[in-house]
């Protein structure tokens, strides 16, 4: 899966998505108690490719849809760009999962 992050999409602090995403996993398997780790690596310049069990990417897209849904109704909602971005890479991210779901497993 890759992941790709606009130059734009960057939070009030700076940090791009990356780094936010990169903050919370890490904690969470410095412990060992996983299998496997997830692996984020630099495809190319905003370009990130994740490895992630599906339970884990589970958790991470549905930490993204309660974000969402708290944005979408807070009583100061954040920039529209930010939530046009998110809400784009969630139907993408469905739009990509129904494709897979259509076709043969691929891997091990």
């Amino acid at each position: 899966m890759n992941i790709s992050t606009p130059s734009g999409a960057r939070s009030a602090a700076g940090q791009d998505l990356f780094s936010v995403f990169a903050r919370y996993l890490t904690p969470c398997y410095a412990s060992g108690r996983h299998n496997e780790l997830v692996r984020i690596e630099r495809s190319r310049e905003n370009v990130f490719t994740v490895t992630a069990t599906s339970q884990e990417l589970s958790a991470l897209v549905a930490a993204a849809r309660m974000a969402f849904e708290a944005m979408r109704t807070a009583p100061e909602p954040p920039p529209r760009e930010a939530m046009e971005l998110l809400e784009r890479v969630l139907e993408e991210f469905d739009l990509a999962r129904g494709r897979l779901s259509d076709g043969p497993a691929v891997g091990g």
